[in-house]
């Protein structure tokens, strides 16, 4: 066989052991950004108070929790107003390759909706 074929076996394996390392990470950032979003525009549900705010932050901890997003009490930010809802999460993912190498990854999310009330 001849470089080429080599070539293209290592090229293959690669990619294929990248899409492992970075596809569920990607994937979980999404999702996790489709909720936040989603719990926002339900945010007229709760009181624009103190506790209305520990309720969405333990909603939106718990759907962490399930998508094993490392994310605590201090990486999500929610401000709940009279008028609009602002949802801040900030959290890391540390891709470990081969057990040599690390690299950190940030993810930011940013939800803000205007909370209408139904009357």
């Amino acid at each position: 066989m001849d470089f080429k074929v080599y070539f293209w076996i290592f090229a293959f394996c690669f990619g294929v052991y990248a899409g492992f390392k970075f596809v569920p990470m990607y994937f979980h950032y999404y999702m996790m950004k489709y909720e936040i979003a989603s719990i926002a525009k339900l945010a007229h549900k709760y009181e624009p108070s103190r506790a209305g705010a520990l309720v969405l932050k333990k909603d939106i901890l718990q759907v962490a929790n399930e998508w094993y997003i490392p994310v605590n009490e201090r990486n999500l930010t929610i401000e709940l107003r009279m008028h609009n809802v602002d949802i801040k999460l900030e959290y890391e993912v540390e891709l470990d390759f081969f057990g040599k190498y690390q690299h950190v990854t940030p993810f930011r999310i940013h939800s803000r909706e205007r909370i209408v009330p139904t009357r």
